[in-house]
């Protein structure tokens, strides 16, 4: 019996975070995959195991929890490595999308300070048609005003 969801479209639901889901698209499209470095890392515990595993098989329980311990801060090192890994490669993945989105709004700002600017000139033009052509002289003589009338 299969379930019908609908029509479900991403980008229709905003109150869904589809960075990590644009993350490991862009993953595979590279040609990327987190899956080696999972493999080693179960690979190497795995091994740590089959050792605790022989150690008890062919010693006691004494010497195989003496096995244990040395082995104990081994595996913690690479549990620890392998989230490390997998949570800075997330976070590192999502980077580009902030700065692409900062350099968004960046653009965004600026084209709205430029049509402003634009704005501003056109309201100084039109306003300094309306002088007094002596008023209009004596006003092109200042500097900043000049300036503002340059392209």
């Amino acid at each position: 019996m299969t379930e019908d969801w609908g029509n479900f479209d991403l980008n229709e639901n905003a109150d869904i975070d589809t960075s990590l889901i644009e993350l490991r698209r862009g993953d595979r499209e590279r040609g990327r995959s987190p899956w080696p470095a999972a493999i080693v890392a179960c690979a190497v515990l795995l091994l740590i195991g089959g050792i605790a595993v022989v150690a008890l098989l062919r010693w006691g329980f004494q010497q195989a929890k003496d096995v244990l311990d040395v082995l104990s801060p081994l595996a913690g090192v690479v549990i620890g490595a392998s989230m490390t890994y997998f949570l800075m490669r997330a976070a590192a993945g999502q980077a580009p999308l902030a700065r692409q989105s900062r350099t968004d709004r960046l653009a965004e700002s600026l084209e709205r300070e430029i049509e402003r600017t634009t704005r501003l000139h056109n309201a100084l033009t039109a306003a300094m048609a309306h002088l007094d052509p002596a008023v209009t002289r004596e006003l092109l003589r200042d500097p900043t005003i000049r300036s503002a009338f340059r392209r």
